[in-house]
């Protein structure tokens, strides 16, 4: 039985929206679903694409599917276009594209749903899975391909200049960067950013860290490669709650600085991921000691088991905290209570029941001692196993 759809010649638009897209592409697709139907498209059209042709084409496609029953997205092949090289470009991920069309593809169901008699809805949700299936398979075929394309593309090549570079190659001169000054050197990163937001985020941080010039290189989707350039030494800060995360080098003049703070700032990075840190500043100055000592994971887990003994076990994980903060303050107590916001009494007693699960005293190899309670700290799971 061929279905009824003919309910949809019945759909009007509410108001009168300026069309996106281009003329030709829309005058084809009222020849199809008729003018009403398109004139309520663009009117429905939402903003979950930055760009408003490729809004509202994804409206179209899915008004083409309901009205027709068929799949027939390949009309709106220019804008697909158009939104993967826009994704590619601003360093996105494939995801967060297919995620913006099945919400648009939702209100188009709720809104047309609540014009439909029951029968009508399930034929309208089953044409609209049917279309947002192909156009989902379509775009991620689209993104691949030019996510090909772009890794031989300029900025592909700007990467692989930097590379060079960072390798001890040639072709300092033509990165258009200073490289006889001091350098900081930052890795930005953050799931759901675009390049363009990683960007941005990179040159607030670093005009804030008062450097004059800058060196930006796409490394991959969603992280950013940085360096900032002055005549003296940099500090750097990330505002609070900007949910990106950046790793940052320690600051060093020339051309060895420049590769020298890449690679910490590398370091901080790969430390911030494996101990899965939040958002935030992850600086190689505070983490070069779990850096050194972490170079060989499977050895620094040995080191700690062997240091701590019964203090790795998840229960005494109070235990490890109190005897830290007991050596980082030299032992003092006081201080120790009021960093761990417990009472001198409590960190005593807890230093004692450490010292009883080690059988020894805190001072004896207390250098070893402080560097396993380090580790454990900032490493977790990755060495308490």
């Amino acid at each position: 039985m061929t279905a009824d759809r003919s309910w949809l010649d019945e759909v009007r638009p509410h108001t009168a929206t300026e069309p996106a897209g281009r003329p030709e592409l829309l005058e084809e697709v009222a020849g199809v679903i008729g003018d009403d139907l398109v004139r309520w498209g663009v009117a429905l059209r939402a903003d979950e694409f930055d760009d408003a042709r490729v809004a509202e084409a994804v409206v179209l496609s899915a008004l083409l599917a309901v009205r027709t029953g068929e799949v027939v997205s390949e009309r709106l092949t220019v804008e697909a276009d158009l939104a993967t090289r826009t994704a590619v470009a601003r360093g996105m991920a494939v995801e967060t594209i297919v995620q913006a069309v099945q919400r648009t593809y939702a209100v188009v169901a709720r809104e047309l749903a609540s014009l439909a008699t029951a029968p009508q809805a399930r034929q309208l949700m089953a044409d609209l899975f049917r279309g947002l299936d192909h156009l989902s398979t379509t775009l991620i075929a689209q993104f691949t391909a030019e996510r090909e394309r772009w890794v031989r593309s300029a900025a592909f090549a700007r990467r692989e200049l930097v590379e060079s570079v960072l390798d001890g190659g040639h072709g300092a001169d033509r990165l258009g960067y200073d490289l006889t000054r001091h350098h900081l050197a930052l890795v930005f990163w953050a799931d759901g950013h675009s390049t363009r937001e990683l960007e941005t985020a990179a040159a607030d941080v670093l005009v804030a860290a008062g450097c004059t010039a800058r060196l930006l290189v796409v490394a991959g989707p969603s992280v950013l490669w940085a360096w900032g350039s002055r005549t003296r030494p940099a500090r750097v800060e990330l505002p609070q709650g900007s949910g990106v995360h950046v790793a940052a080098g320690l600051a060093a003049e020339g051309v060895d600085g420049f590769r020298s703070s890449h690679r910490q700032a590398v370091k901080a990075r790969e430390l911030a991921r494996l101990t899965q840190r939040p958002p935030g500043l992850h600086a190689y100055e505070d983490l070069a000691l779990t850096s050194l000592a972490a170079e060989n994971l499977d050895a620094a887990a040995e080191f700690v088991r062997h240091e701590l003994g019964p203090l790795t076990e998840a229960a005494n994980a109070d235990l490890r905290r109190t005897l830290k903060a007991y050596l980082d303050h030299d032992r003092g107590l006081s201080a120790a209570a009021a960093d761990l916001h417990v009472a001198k009494n409590t960190v005593l007693y807890r230093v004692r029941r450490a010292e009883q699960l080690l059988a020894r005293p805190v001072g004896a190899e207390r250098l070893r001692l402080h560097v396993a309670l380090h580790l454990a700290d900032v490493l977790g799971p990755a060495v308490l196993r």
